[in-house]
This record gives C-alpha cells, sequence and structure tokens, in this order.
C-alpha cells in the first residue's frame, strides 16, 4: 500500500504555492484571504463589502464584542471553532490572527487530503483520488476567502476515519467539533447515524448521534439566551421544503449555468443513484457510503434561499458533496467522469 503521506504532501506543496501566490499579488497582505469590508466602502452599500471571512475575523479579534462587526451574530457566533482557534494559535494577538486563519485552512486542506487517502485505501482504492475534491473551485474557494469549510470537512473525514477505526467516541468528538465549525458537516454524522440504527447497531447511533448534536444545540441554547436571538431564528437557517427550488432565485446565466453543472445536477444524479442502490443492492447497505452521498445530496437540496442568492455560498457547500463522491465511488471506473467533471471548474 502506497502511504497517505504521499497525496498529502503533494497537497501541502499546491496549497503553499497557491497561498504564496495570492500573498504576492496583494502586497504579501493576508487580509486578502479575509476579504474585509473596504474601509472606503459606505455604510449602506450592499456590494463590494467583503465575504463570510470577514465574520470569523471578527469573532477571532474580539470573541466577546464582535456583535456590531457580524451580520446576524447568533447565526455567525455558532461556527465558533474556526475563529476561536484562529485565536489561540496566534495567542491573541490582532495583527498574527489573519495569518493563523490561513494557516489553519491549508493544513485543514492537507489534512483532508491525507483523511481522504486513508479512507480510499480502506475501501481498496487509488488514494491518489484523494486530490480530486483540492482540485475543484467548490473547495479552494473555502481556502482562498478564510471560511468554515476546510476545517470543518477535514473534521468530518477525522471523525468517518476514527469510526471506521472503532473509535466511536473519538468519532463523535471530532464530528461534534465539525458542527461547531459549520453546521453542515453534521450531515455526515446524521448519516452514519441513520445507517447504525438500519444496522440496530443502538449504542453507537447513541453515541454518535448525542455527542455529535447536543454540544451544537447547547451552543445555539447558550447562544440564544445570551444574545436575545436564536441562531435558527434567521432566514438563512430555514430549509426549503421543495427541494432546489433556490435555482429559481439563482441571478444571471453564468450562476445558473455554474451552479447547475458543479452542484444542482451532480446532487440530484447522485441522490437517485444512491436511493437506487440503496433499495436494490445489500451490497450498498453493508457501507455507511450510500446514506454518506444521501445526506450531502440533501444539504444541496434544501439550501435556504438567501444562500442561492449567493452563487459562490452553493458552490463551496458541494464540498461536503464531493467528498462523499469520491468515498462512494471509490472502486469505480466512473470516478474518472466526477474528475471530469469538476477539475475544469479551476479554469
Amino acid at each position: 500500500m502506497k502511504s497517505p503521506y504521499l497525496p498529502a504532501i503533494v497537497a501541502l506543496v499546491i496549497l503553499i504555492a497557491f497561498g504564496l501566490t495570492v500573498l504576492a499579488t496583494h502586497d504579501w497582505d493576508p487580509m486578502a484571504f479575509v476579504l474585509d469590508r473596504p474601509e472606503d466602502v459606505p455604510a449602506e452599500q450592499t456590494w463590494a463589502i467583503g465575504y463570510d471571512g470577514q465574520q470569523a475575523y471578527a469573532i477571532a479579534i474580539d470573541p466577546l464584542g464582535a456583535v456590531d462587526e457580524l451580520d446576524r451574530p447568533a447565526y455567525r457566533y455558532q461556527r465558533i471553532l474556526y475563529p476561536m482557534l484562529a485565536r489561540a494559535i496566534a495567542l491573541g494577538v490582532p495583527d498574527l490572527i489573519p495569518w493563523s486563519m490561513l494557516f489553519i485552512n491549508l493544513i485543514a486542506a492537507a489534512c483532508t487530503v491525507y483523511l481522504l487517502s486513508r479512507l480510499l485505501a480502506d475501501r481498496g482504492a487509488n488514494q491518489w483520488w484523494s486530490l480530486l475534491p483540492l482540485m475543484t473551485f467548490n473547495y479552494l474557494i473555502g481556502v482562498r476567502m478564510d471560511l468554515n469549510e476546510p476545517l470543518a470537512y477535514a473534521l468530518a473525514l477525522g471523525g468517518l476515519l476514527a469510526f471506521g477505526r472503532k473509535r466511536v467516541v473519538i468519532a463523535a468528538a471530532l464530528f461534534a467539533l465539525a458542527g461547531l465549525t459549520r453546521e453542515v458537516a453534521l450531515a455526515f454524522p446524521l448519516a452514519l447515524v441513520a445507517w447504525l440504527l438500519l444496522r440496530r447497531r443502538w449504542r453507537e447511533a447513541g453515541i454518535i448521534g448525542a455527542v455529535s448534536l447536543v454540544p451544537y444545540l447547547t451552543w445555539a441554547a447558550v447562544l440564544r439566551l445570551t444574545l436575545g436571538v436564536s441562531p435558527f431564528a434567521t432566514p438563512l437557517a430555514k430549509p426549503l421544503w421543495i427541494p432546489f427550488a433556490g435555482m429559481a432565485h439563482l441571478g444571471g446565466i453564468e450562476a445558473q449555468v455554474m451552479v447547475g453543472l458543479w452542484a444542482v445536477v451532480p446532487a440530484g444524479l447522485a441522490a437517485i443513484a444512491a436511493i437506487a442502490a440503496l433499495l436494490g443492492r445489500e451490497a450498498s447497505r453493508q457501507s455507511p457510503d450510500a446514506l454518506l452521498l444521501l445526506a450531502n445530496c440533501a444539504v444541496i437540496a434544501v439550501l435556504p434561499i438567501p444562500t442561492w442568492v449567493d452563487p459562490l455560498a452553493v458552490l463551496r457547500l458541494a464540498s461536503g458533496l464531493i467528498l462523499a463522491l469520491v468515498l462512494w465511488m471509490a472502486r469505480s471506473s466512473r470516478l474518472a467522469y466526477v474528475a471530469a467533471l469538476w477539475v475544469p471548474s479551476l479554469l
């Protein structure tokens, strides 16, 4: 078996080159990754005002006093792990926090490749397929814009690997941390719980479900008490009941084509394939991979309307779908078609 470190080393070299390129073209300013609101932008302007990374940055700079800097304080504070980890690594020094945010995501991305290569090896597949997510625009958005997703998905994959090694409590703890980083990563433990329940493995299902979800829900309750607003009160936290109905809110043909090609169509087709496999083949029920894929397809299908207004948000949240697809199709020759679909997104 090839070393799982080799794809991770290649990934790290690619990521460092990517980071250095961005820094070199932005006067070596790490705030180029934060995409903070420019000082000369009027308060009433709603365009060219930065991106979500500035929310994590604001919390990292001032954990207790960032309310006025956040668009939806309770909702943003719910994703607490990434900014607090960045602050801890920077030892609370404001000038170092943009660097620590970048450092975390570069390491998280390399760890994602490493963990995925280990999971692929467990499935008897070529470990070099672990580089596929890194070769997509969907995933690199998270690194380029100091977002929560790289860390969240790395923790989720760590949970899957720990579960495969029969370390259920460690797996559940990693899933819990993933949920406190970005709630969409909870699709992984929820799918795993569903699979365990189908297998009548009640104890493991209870541990994974409770340890994964209780910290997330408890933190949400704390935010409700301290801020007076529930994190779930915003339209950004209200899923759609009609799958993919948010497509109607995408503006411009370019956004519709990109989101359709690299998120919606793959999610729809993958969901149909996963359901057919679960209903038709006993082998598909021996592994949680089909349910992991179905859960991540569901994430795309029910994204709230405000998320669809931002095509980049839909694309980056399809990273979980890509990871799940690679795992599900690990032994399939059709995995090359997945690569052929997403790798050109880098253009």
